[in-house]
């Protein structure tokens, strides 16, 4: 599971240029962006109108350590690191620390295909 999620958050980073290539030739502008990942329990709303939407401690997460990721970057929050540091198809590296004004600070990470493991880790997605 936490394989599959980091497999599919890189491949958006991988797909970059190709993807601003096709916005270039439909005369669009260039396009980055950031992603953020976390782990916890989510909850869905819906309302009377079939609107959905998320709360929980990962998406508040997510909107706060995003501006902390570069442009085409990914980023987690420790949560998440917590859960997928033994994947050895993975590079991360803490990034900073997210303060919630509590005392204690919340470590980000970013991830990166680690090279050597690459083919092996996208096989067990």
């Amino acid at each position: 599971m936490f394989s599959r999620c980091l497999e599919c958050n890189l491949a958006l980073l991988q797909i970059h240029d190709y993807l601003n290539a096709k916005l270039k030739s439909q005369g669009l502008p260039h396009l980055d962006y950031r992603i953020s990942a976390d782990y916890g329990l989510v909850a869905v709303a819906k309302t009377p109108l079939l609107a959905e939407d998320i709360f929980g401690q990962p998406v508040n997460v997510c909107a706060k350590i995003n501006p902390m990721a570069q442009s085409n970057t990914l980023v987690i929050g420790s949560d998440y690191y917590e859960a997928a540091k033994g994947l050895e198809c993975y590079q991360f590296k803490e990034v900073r620390e997210f303060s919630s004004g509590l005392k204690q600070t919340y470590p980000v990470y970013s991830v990166l295909h680690n090279d050597s493991n690459k083919n092996s880790c996208c096989q067990m997605c």
